[in-house]
């Protein structure tokens, strides 16, 4: 009789399969980051779409993290445009730093020193200088939404950039 290996592994679809949730702003929220290929899928559809992406990098083990991962949210899907102004456009994920596949290394390639943490990408670079660490920070309404919409408006910055650049060139 042959014995049969049972695996408590959880199958869950990668980033490609999964759709994003839209808002009426066009902000968009994506499942956790889980392995650091899903991590790099996000970073090239933030850049093709020329849409800052917003990281927020949580483990586990942090009850920071389940106090400010609902209120990002919430903010960022934006309630009949409770929070944000009209022309933000982003996109959200978290990144579980503990999840194996994930691992603190990538943390570390971009300067993540402390848990929780968020960090805006645009045009696939990190924005190191604009890193929110601080807990009461990250647990503040109004400091999200002002530093969400800093975020957003430099990114729309660059959209305008891009299409006048290729506006030259066309």
């Amino acid at each position: 009789m042959a014995h049969l290996k049972h695996s408590t592994h959880i199958i869950r679809p990668s980033l490609s399969q999964s759709r994003p949730i839209h808002t009426k702003h066009q902000n968009r929220i994506y499942n956790s980051v889980r392995t650091q290929d899903d991590f790099q899928t996000l970073i090239a559809l933030s850049t093709s779409n020329n849409i800052p992406l917003i990281t927020f990098w949580t483990a586990s083990w942090c009850p920071t993290c389940k106090i400010a991962s609902p209120l990002i949210r919430e903010i960022i899907e934006n309630p009949d445009g409770r929070y944000l102004s009209k022309d933000v456009r982003v996109g959200f994920a978290e990144v579980e730093v503990d999840a194996p596949d994930v691992g603190y290394g990538l943390g570390a390639r971009f300067m993540i020193r402390s848990i929780p943490a968020l960090l805006a990408f645009r045009r696939d670079l990190p924005q190191i200088d604009n890193v929110l660490t601080n807990k009461h920070h990250l647990t503040n309404r109004q400091t999200l939404i002002r530093w969400i919409e800093d975020v957003a408006k430099e990114g729309e910055e660059d959209r305008k950039r891009k299409e006048l650049v290729g506006n030259w060139f066309s």
